[in-house]
């Protein structure tokens, strides 16, 4: 994912001065697996296309259980230390410029990252500092394939781009 690259490259070339990272990729077993759980599972209860599949007899209850016991088990584990995830943002810790994080609420990918990022309490301080700005885009999924969204991405990056205060050292 070129979010999560970004962030591996960007402290190590004096050139870029700014990141506009879209929902990056920080997967992991652990983490993916409590995303499924706190954004995927109550959703899909409540979508139609779950029921229409339980009463047409396609909805498989044996794997769902499995599925859900696995993530269960996943949810409670923790990767290795020194797995992607933790140099990417050990990288940005060295990062000194301004950050655009663009989330979309209804993308897993996001979620995972938040996620990850909210388990990192050595790391929590440096997306809280004044210089990263923070945007949601209610209802987005991971490509804010929707031209709606697309506008409202484009928007923030564009404002984020012109605000003199974050972006004063690239020109």
């Amino acid at each position: 994912d070129a979010a999560s690259a970004a962030m591996l490259y960007a402290p190590s070339d004096h050139r870029v001065r700014a990141l506009a990272l879209a929902n990056p990729w920080a997967r992991g077993e652990d983490t993916y697996a409590r995303t499924q759980l706190k954004h995927y599972y109550l959703r899909r209860l409540l979508s139609a296309d779950f029921w229409r599949k339980v009463l047409s007899g396609r909805f498989n209850p044996r794997r769902a259980s499995t599925d859900l016991r696995h993530n269960i088990s996943q949810a409670t584990t923790t990767q290795r230390a020194d797995d992607y995830r933790t140099r990417m943002l050990q990288a940005m810790q060295s990062f000194d410029g301004s950050t655009l994080l663009l989330l979309g609420t209804q993308d897993l990918t996001g979620h995972e990252f938040q996620i990850y990022l909210g388990s990192q309490r050595e790391h929590r301080a440096r997306w809280q500092r004044s210089d990263v700005t923070h945007t949601l885009i209610a209802e987005a999924d991971h490509t804010f394939s929707r031209v709606a969204w697309h506008k409202q991405m484009e928007d923030a990056t564009a404002d984020w781009i012109k605000s003199a205060s974050r972006m004063r050292d690239l020109i």
